[in-house]
Parts: structure tokens; C-alpha cells; sequence
């Protein structure tokens, strides 16, 4: 830290603070994606309960026609864990695209510091 201080100057704090300042909504982020991976695992558990049991009681399913009835429950399982697929992909997506801009923001503003400041000096 004090290396980096003394190479880029005082205006490496504003980067710094930038990436320290993201950490709690990183950490959001990441909490959120957490727990819809564990709400999209239970979905995934009743789906493949109920296959299972389909799958064992086939004989059953078959005698007294219930087949659509099953395909349509499977079908509606299927349905919610394809959305909490979905919203997983996105919130992923977006950690992911926070954790790429965060030092090019960084960056950025340490360089608009440093001018600011090579500016005023100047003048």
C-alpha cells in the first residue's frame, strides 16, 4: 500500500477507496445469487422427487391415464426452475460485469484526480 502511494501518489487512495467502497454491494450481490441458486435447488429437488415417482409407479401412471396429469405437474416444476434459472444467469451476469468495471472505474478516477490536481498546481 505505501508502495503505491509513493509511485502513483496520493490520487491511488481514490481508486483505493473505490474498490473498498464496492466490497458491501459486491458482497450483496453475491449474497442475493446465493440464494437463488438455493431457491432454484429445492425446485430442481421437487422435480426430480416427482420423477421418481413416476418413474417407479409407471405401471400405475399408465393404467389410469395420468399421464397428462403428471406431464402438466413436471411441466409447471419445469417452468418455475427455468425462471429461477434465468434470474440466476442475470444476477451472475452482473457480478461478473461489476467485477470487470470496478478497476477500469477506478482507474478512471485516479487519472481524473491526478490531472484535477496537476491542474490546480499548474494554475
Amino acid at each position: 500500500m505505501g508502495l503505491l502511494v509513493y509511485t502513483l501518489g496520493v490520487s491511488a487512495l481514490v481508486g483505493l477507496g473505490i474498490l473498498i467502497g464496492a466490497a458491501p454491494f459486491q458482497g450483496w450481490l453475491f449474497g442475493k445469487l446465493m440464494s437463488y441458486r438455493g431457491t432454484q435447488e429445492k425446485i430442481v429437488d421437487r422435480r426430480v422427487r416427482l420423477l421418481t415417482e413416476i418413474i417407479n409407479n409407471i405401471r400405475a401412471v399408465k393404467l389410469y391415464a395420468y399421464e397428462t396429469f403428471f406431464g402438466e405437474k413436471v411441466s409447471e416444476l419445469r417452468t418455475q426452475e427455468l425462471a429461477k434459472l434465468k434470474s440466476f444467469g442475470l444476477m451472475h451476469a452482473l457480478i461478473n460485469s461489476t467485477f470487470y468495471f470496478l478497476p477500469i472505474l477506478a482507474a478512471v478516477c485516479k487519472s481524473i484526480q491526478t490531472c484535477t490536481v496537476l491542474s490546480l498546481s499548474v494554475q
